[in-house]
């Protein structure tokens, strides 16, 4: 009786701390995700006011942090519209 117990003690250990390291890889994609779309946020803002150089800089930021299609594509647009730095 005692070392059953003591399996399903251990099993619930794992679940426990198996949940917490998910939570954690979660958050922090979360944050990667948040940091990425202000870097986007501030290329846009950039591009608005023909800093283009600027603007490819924080977009290639944001791409490094989380690739994403939209910023991908706005990215490239501009790349082709100016040409590589």
């Amino acid at each position: 009786m005692k070392y059953r117990f003591t399996v399903v003690l251990l099993a619930l250990c794992f679940i426990v701390l198996g949940n917490l390291k998910c939570s954690n890889a979660m958050r922090e994609e979360k944050s990667n995700q948040l940091k990425a779309t202000q870097y986007y946020e501030k290329a846009l803002e950039l591009e608005k006011d023909k800093e283009y150089n600027e603007a490819l800089k924080y977009y290639r930021k944001s791409l490094e942090i989380y690739e994403d299609e939209e910023v991908k594509e706005a990215y490239l647009k501009l790349l082709a519209a100016i040409g590589p730095m």
